[in-house]
């Protein structure tokens, strides 16, 4: 519209009576115009309201006839049996859970809900939260007792009822942070013995007052056993109910002569008596009571158990006992130790233990992943010592070493350095043979020297320039083949480990190995950002996480049932580095 009051529009021009005279004389035509366009579209928007419609409604027919065509819909029965197997998760047990499989494939449809409640092998595995309560709600939890309990006896009932004859893998356990329901753990333990028979994995992590139920089972109770977690658990309220020793030593589970795995932690025993065929293990994992009054394990138990287990794969230890019977340490010292298998050690030194001794009587030919841990221990001219060298002179194929630098020294890892030339992963990290999931890569608390008091410096700059190859020693530096650097006990700068990063990704020293991963957790706030100079490392395949102490806010959980609960994974609960 042409108007001679355009160059006036948005602007605080003042028409005369004129001049509006003329303005309103100007305004009916495109009212006019303005109207019919107006109908005009509310037209063209129904007609466009009735083709989307119609649109939508052919293709969701569309749709739906491809869905016919999909080949899912044609695979037997037996592939969807195979593929449904494969959802299941694989490093730990499913969860009593409609957001995991199995229970998510039953919601589907009707046919793979057919398929899903009969497959015996996806039933065959089972995680279940003992039942418990905040600890805070505990008092209300008894004077208001849930009906939670009986409904998940119920859950197990069917779930372990549609699994036909399959073997059985069962772990049952609590958060650490919660208070197990004794009066409602019976129930569950009763229903699980019911199907012992068919128990093939179980690791359970219950209150002293559950293990009479299962050391009353006897060898004929589960011919098929193979692998076997123990945890006695002290969580709040639990109440402390040590059994005699005599419950272990009679407890015919334990007697299975199909059994390869056995962890047994915190069990008030005595471990090196008990009734096991040591001969036909492959992996343990043995860590004594915490309890004071009861049997602690030795050195001396450890060699004594140890000479009768030849066919080993995996072992962790945690030597906490004194060596009381200087008769049989004599006898054992002139032992040596044959274990040729054995591929993977964990240890954890206690205060009164003596490794060093038991790294001078084993032979370990095969042995290529490491854990050490130890607890401060003195010498007699008083000075802190530590045992891993005695067993890294003798080990020539060292692939992996897990160090907890948290009682050592810097001097104890510039020693350590030289011993592991074949190592390919070297972890400077919290260790725990019985990690739970509460346990996170942040890093831990600074732990003071013994003598000084002052915070302990392990692994720091100084280390990293060991680990770094550089033009002035020739691109030599210690452990050339490493791939694998991880740290959450770091008292080196940002600046120093972009040093070694780069310096190990130099193509330039070709006797180097180039790193594939990289985990660190520093204990300080961020000085620097490094992770601009890494960035063309991680596009050539680098895998770089860098932690800061901003630690997640924790909360208590409120929920009456969790179905992950507890949950560890097979890696926590057998025995591995």
């Amino acid at each position: 519209m042409e108007s001679p009051f355009t160059r006036h529009i948005r602007t605080n021009f003042i028409p005369s009576d004129a001049e509006m005279k003329e303005i309103q004389g100007l305004l009916p035509k495109p009212m006019e115009r303005l109207l019919y366009l107006e109908t005009e579209i509310t037209r063209l928007e129904d007609i466009l309201g009735k083709l989307y419609s119609e649109r939508d409604s052919l293709s969701e027919t569309v749709e739906g006839h491809k869905a016919l065509l999909s080949h899912a819909r044609r695979l037997p029965d037996d592939i969807l049996r195979e593929i449904f197997v494969w959802c299941l998760p694989a490093n730990h047990n499913p969860v009593i859970s409609n957001l995991e499989a199995p229970l998510l494939l039953t919601e589907i449809c009707r046919n793979w809900r057919e398929i899903s409640l009969s497959t015996p092998r996806m039933w065959s595995r089972i995680h279940i939260p003992t039942p418990s309560v905040a600890p805070h709600n505990f008092w209300q939890s008894l004077a208001e007792p849930s009906s939670s309990s009986s409904l998940l006896v119920y859950k197990v009932k069917m779930w372990l009822g549609r699994s036909g004859i399959c073997s059985l893998s069962i772990s049952i356990s609590a958060s650490m942070f919660r208070t197990i329901l004794l009066d409602s753990l019976m129930p569950l333990l009763q229903t699980l013995i019911s199907f012992s028979s068919r128990w093939r994995d179980v690791a359970f992590y219950l209150p002293p007052a559950a293990w009479p139920l299962l050391t009353q089972l006897t060898a004929e109770d589960v011919p098929r056993i193979e692998n076997i977690a123990f945890d006695n658990f002290f969580g709040p309220c639990t109440g402390f109910i040590p059994l005699i020793e005599s419950s272990w030593t009679t407890a015919g589970i334990l007697k299975s002569s199909n059994l390869r795995t056995l962890v047994l932690s915190r069990i008030e025993a005595d471990i090196a008596r008990l009734p096991v065929d040591w001969s036909q293990l492959t992996n343990i994992c043995l860590r004594s009571s915490t309890s004071w009054d009861q049997p602690q394990l030795s050195t001396d138990d450890i060699i004594y158990i140890l000479m009768k287990c030849p066919n080993l794969l995996r072992c962790s230890l945690e030597i906490n006992g004194l060596d009381i019977n200087p008769s049989l340490a004599e006898n054992l010292a002139l032992q040596k130790v044959s274990l040729p298998l054995l591929e993977r050690l964990s240890v954890v030194e206690g205060v009164h233990a003596a490794a060093t001794r038991l790294f001078e009587s084993i032979s370990t030919p095969s042995l290529s992943h490491v854990s050490f841990k130890m607890y401060t221990r003195i010498d007699e001219e008083g000075e802190e010592i530590s045992s891993l060298p005695t067993l890294l002179k003798n080990t020539t194929r060292l692939e992996s070493l897990i160090l907890d630098t948290s009682l050592l020294t810097q001097e104890d890892v510039i020693a350590v350095l030289p011993l592991i030339p074949t190592a390919t992963r070297l972890s400077f990290v919290e260790h725990d043979s019985f990690q739970i999931p509460e346990v996170t890569f942040w890093p831990p608390p600074v732990i003071p020297n013994f003598h000084s008091g002052q915070p302990r410096r392990a692994v720091s700059d100084t280390v990293l320039g060991l680990l770094t190859p550089s033009s002035k020693n020739g691109g030599e530096c210690f452990c050339p083949l490493l791939e694998i650097f991880e740290c959450n006990q770091c008292d080196f700068s940002e600046a120093g480990l972009l040093k070694m990063i780069r310096a190990r990704m130099d193509s330039s020293y070709t006797n180097i190995a180039r790193l594939k991963r990289t985990t660190v957790a520093f204990s300080q706030h961020q000085v620097i950002d490094i992770m601009p100079d890494l960035e063309p490392f991680v596009v050539a395949g680098l895998d770089v996480k860098i932690l800061y102490p901003d630690h997640p806010a924790s909360s208590c959980v409120e929920e009456e049932f969790i179905p992950w609960d507890g949950l560890r994974s097979m890696d926590s609960s057998w025995p591995s580095s």
